[in-house]
């Protein structure tokens, strides 16, 4: 949902293999261009780029996706060491306004996300308002979904469904990255475009 400049959609497609169909999102038609391009250079052919909020595209896409990744925007903490200009866009209100704006994402793409799919919530950040918070504050009221235990290759196990990737413990900047799965009773999600009114 938030996939410029597009390294995580073209590695989800190769990945893929070519089957299936990636619809990566991002909202700001300039970073959208650049998404574009980059899944056009790396030669994906089962992508679509779309440029809309998630809001817009909810009703369009109602249960429509198996698997969804929210690499949300945020506060950018852990991209202090490499771009020391975040550091002067950081303030001690940026992790709470980057939390409610990550709730209202997450909102929309569990409408999008089928029964029985899983959704990866990741960030760029360190703090817990934007991470565990976000997560406990999404759970309390989507009894639907649940964290979901992971294993990434050369990193320890996510045993409670979530992981912190500091870089003094690895190569690479901070990240955090979690898994949720949504449960295969889960109602479907209504929120169909709403009919024309009759003039």
């Amino acid at each position: 949902l938030c996939a410029a400049p597009g390294g995580k959609s073209t590695q989800i497609a190769a990945l893929m293999g070519g089957e299936g169909l990636v619809v990566a999102n991002e909202p700001v038609p300039s970073r959208a261009q650049i998404l574009s391009r980059n899944v056009e250079r790396m030669g994906v052919r089962n992508a679509v780029v779309t440029s809309a909020y998630p809001q817009e595209l909810a009703p369009h896409f109602a249960a429509f996706f198996d698997r969804i990744l929210v690499d949300a925007p945020c506060s950018g903490e852990g991209m202090f060491r490499r771009q020391p200009e975040a550091i002067d866009e950081w303030s001690e209100n940026a992790p709470r306004g980057c939390a409610d704006r990550q709730m209202e994402i997450l909102e929309e793409a569990a409408k999008m996300l089928a029964p029985g799919g899983r959704m990866v919530y990741s960030t760029c950040t360190f703090n817990d308002t934007e991470n565990e918070g976000v997560l406990a504050r999404f759970l309390a009221i989507h009894p639907e979904f649940a964290l979901e235990a992971f294993h990434l290759l050369g990193l320890p196990e996510a045993k409670e469904g979530y992981l912190h990737l500091y870089p003094h413990e690895m190569r690479g900047e901070g990240h955090f990255v979690s898994l949720l799965q949504k449960s295969f009773d889960a109602p479907m999600a209504d929120c169909a475009i709403p009919a024309k009114k009759a003039k």
